[in-house]
């Protein structure tokens, strides 16, 4: 599926990664992926956010307090490497919203998956972390994602 993401979103993916990372958290979970997209220029998903008042630093602040769960051990049996240097695994919440982004691509029969299909994804996971988290920070989230769907229709992708 990565193949398939835009360099932009590629790179929402590293800087979610970063953000876990920095939050001493050791797994990338949906609310990663939303700050991940803060970091992303203006004419992403990222300028989208700000536009409707996310800040990368309040939600950053949100998001140390938050109880990030953890991935489930290996099977008894199975083989435990040691993790790359900076690797950290995805919790099935940030699975799905990428999964989910990929689907909002397919839908849009576009062929590439975008910031603004991640952020999407992320909005219409009504029980997501990620969602909560815009919404108790004062972010409409329903004009957010008409926002998201009109870049969507401006940029082609990101």
């Amino acid at each position: 599926m990565f193949e398939r993401f835009s360099s932009g979103a590629r790179q929402t993916v590293i800087h979610a990664s970063g953000e876990s990372a920095r939050a001493a958290h050791g797994v990338v979970d949906d609310v990663h992926l939303l700050l991940g997209l803060l970091n992303e220029p203006d004419d992403s998903a990222g300028g989208v956010l700000r536009d409707h008042g996310a800040s990368l630093a309040d939600l950053r602040a949100r998001v140390q307090d938050l109880p990030i769960p953890a991935v489930a051990p290996p099977r008894r049996g199975v083989l435990r490497l040691p993790l790359r240097s900076g690797h950290r695994p995805f919790t099935p919440a940030a699975k799905r919203s990428l999964a989910g982004a990929l689907h909002v691509a397919v839908g849009r029969r576009e062929r590439s998956i975008g910031s603004c299909h991640v952020l999407i994804s992320l909005l219409d996971t009504e029980d997501g972390a990620a969602r909560r988290l815009l919404t108790d920070a004062g972010v409409d989230v329903r004009a957010l994602r008409t926002a998201a769907e009109r870049r969507l229709g401006a940029t082609q992708g990101d």
